[in-house]
């Protein structure tokens, strides 16, 4: 996502913990198409594609109580992952097809 939208250095684009204004998230909310755990990753992809300005503040988790129902699985993990890279490169797509 970094290389293909130069943006800022983004190192946990799967945390779903977002602040978001008002206005952006009007402009945004008419554009989502998925839910889950790729949820946020398109988010921030829309963000981008709108030059909408982009912060990452560090969040110091505790440690994990249980086991996550996604990348406690490792195959869950896998494909989850697979489909966000392909997520982010149809984006990066689409937005040069439309120019």
């Amino acid at each position: 996502m970094e290389f293909l939208f130069n943006s800022t250095n983004l190192t946990d684009v799967g945390c779903t913990m977002r602040l978001v204004r008002r206005d952006a998230l009007a402009q945004l909310a008419n554009e989502f198409t998925v839910g889950g755990s790729a949820f946020g990753p398109e988010m921030m992809l829309l963000s981008l594609l709108h030059g909408l300005r982009v912060i990452q503040v560090p969040v110091n988790y505790l440690p994990r109580i249980g086991v996550s129902s996604v990348t406690g699985d490792t195959r869950k993990a896998l494909l989850l992952g697979v489909w966000m890279i392909g997520l982010v490169i149809r984006y990066r797509l689409r937005s040069w097809l439309r120019r």
